[in-house]
């Protein structure tokens, strides 16, 4: 199975959802980037990306059990904790539990639902007024 339809999924629930518009910008312009945002990308923005596709043992072989995503928030500003704070809250509201139709790699419909695992800063030393944090979730095939 493909890992494209992860990162649709993603971008789609977030661009639907008006707290994070208020803040990144609305539809195609919102700064939701796959993998790397552009270098002359205004700030704050939120960059995603699919890590490893998770994989459980059966009798006869490995079987698909979700896929781990990223996705860090990027803030600097006088205020970019709280800046950074407030996406981080409202990424966990646009993806916790949600689900999205996405199509595998033989064009079949399935829902995929995100769950949230984990949160941690991890800004640079060196990064001067700029905050990054990254929430850790997980998508799971349910239908």
């Amino acid at each position: 199975m493909s890992l494209e339809f992860t990162p649709i999924a993603i971008r789609s629930l977030m661009t639907a959802d008006a707290n994070l518009a208020t803040l990144l910008g609305t539809g195609e312009a919102m700064r939701v980037y796959p993998v790397e945002a552009p270098d002359d990308a205004e700030l704050p923005y939120v960059v995603y990306h699919q890590m490893t596709e998770r994989l459980i043992g059966t009798k006869d072989a490995q079987v698909s059990n979700g896929w781990d995503f990223m996705v860090e928030l990027h803030a600097q500003d006088p205020g970019a904790y709280i800046t950074a704070l407030r996406l981080a809250r409202f990424t966990k509201n646009a993806l916790n539990y949600k689900t999205s139709e996405v199509l595998d790699d033989d064009g079949e419909a399935f829902t995929l639902r995100m769950k949230f695992s984990g949160q941690e800063d991890i800004t640079p030393e060196y990064a001067k007024d700029l905050i990054i944090i990254a929430l850790a979730f997980r998508g799971t095939k349910i239908s």
